[in-house]
This record gives structure tokens, C-alpha cells and sequence, in this order.
């Protein structure tokens, strides 16, 4: 696959996903907002949250789901979200470390 190619196809891009062949930096501003594919995305990749939607950075358990494959993916996460985690964690963000 191009690198510069847009998936639009959700069972493409989540087959891709699998594969380890895309990222979601490759996937349409839809699916970028499709709690499947980005689920997907960031537990093969947490550092792809920072390409989700707005919406979905601030969906507990997207983020959830990155930081348990990177904990610095948290970086990516919603403001409110971030602090929410830390808390619930009791570990600072800038201390998380993936696998």
C-alpha cells in the first residue's frame, strides 16, 4: 500500500489494521471517527490516538487501549481524559511507559 493512499473502506482499513500494513494516519476523516477501526488502530499502534477524531481522543476506552500498548501515547488523549487517567492510575503522564 502507498503510504499517500486514503482507505474510505472500514473492512479494508480494519484488515490492513490486522495486518499491520496501515495506520490509521492512512484512514478516511470517517473512519479516523469509527470506534471499531480506531480501536483497532490503537492496539497495534497507541501512538495512532493522535490521528483519531477529537471525539474518540476523549473515549476512556480508546485511550485506555493506547496506553496499555504505549503509555506515552496518553499524549494524545483529551485534556479532561488525560487527568482522568492519571488519577486513576496514580501515575504521572510524563511517567508511563508502553510495552
Amino acid at each position: 500500500m502507498k503510504q499517500w493512499q486514503i482507505i474510505k473502506d472500514k473492512s479494508d482499513a480494519l484488515d490492513l489494521i490486522r495486518k499491520k500494513e496501515m495506520t490509521l494516519e492512512s484512514a478516511s476523516d470517517d473512519l479516523r471517527n469509527d470506534k471499531d477501526v480506531v480501536i483497532a488502530a490503537v492496539t497495534q499502534d497507541g501512538h495512532d490516538l493522535k490521528f483519531a477524531s477529537v471525539e474518540l481522543q476523549n473515549d476512556e476506552e480508546i485511550v485506555l487501549a493506547a496506553i496499555k500498548n504505549n503509555g506515552f501515547s496518553l499524549k494524545h488523549a483529551s485534556f479532561s481524559l488525560k487527568n482522568n487517567v492519571s488519577r486513576q492510575t496514580k501515575i504521572p503522564c510524563n511517567l508511563k511507559r508502553g510495552k
